[in-house]
């Protein structure tokens, strides 16, 4: 027990001459890790949740008449051609006036920058994702979660129309039919 207190006590008495040495050395590597911290570009984060309705108020009308299409496909696909050439090309070109002067190199680096800072995730509810972009500049990284969700919207409306067309098609040929 003896042996075990003197080395404590040496340990102590170390501690307490070099206390202002490790004072030190705790500033000099404090004072260094808040100005890497203060180099760091600022990094923007937009993100829009947003629930995906797939109910169709025609199936049960339709139910054994029609082919029923899986919701979850449904949104897979939509989700997928969110994040295609086509669809980032056009949020390019509606995000950044000057995307028109762009020659086929530049227009293949926006795309590909918008393609690594896009993210889709699905979240805890069922038909519920959240659409995320991240950039140095906050408006433009608003700007381009504004313009996915509204082609997400736009591209949603246009099959539920062709979709509604579709169906009263369908119904007035039977109705001629019987």
């Amino acid at each position: 027990m003896q042996y075990w207190k003197s080395i404590i006590l040496s340990y102590l008495s170390s501690i307490l001459i070099y206390r202002w040495y490790g004072v030190a050395v705790a500033w000099a590597i404090c004072l260094a890790g808040w100005a890497g911290v203060a180099a760091l570009p600022d990094q923007y984060r937009a993100e829009a949740k947003v629930y995906i309705d797939t109910d169709n108020l025609m199936d049960p009308l339709l139910k054994g008449l029609t082919i029923s299409i899986d919701p979850a496909q449904e949104i897979a696909i939509m989700l997928k051609t969110l994040i295609t050439r086509p669809t980032l090309e056009q949020v390019t070109h509606l995000t950044d006036p000057k995307a028109n002067a762009l020659d086929a190199a530049g227009l293949e680096e926006r795309v590909t920058n918008l393609q690594r800072k896009i993210s889709i995730r699905q979240l805890e509810t069922k038909n519920y994702y959240a659409i995320g972009f991240s950039d140095t500049d906050a408006d433009y990284a608003t700007l381009v979660t504004r313009t996915l969700l509204s082609i997400l919207q736009d591209n949603r409306v246009g099959s539920t129309r062709l979709d509604m067309d579709t169906v009263r098609a369908f119904i007035n040929k039977q109705i001629a039919d019987y």
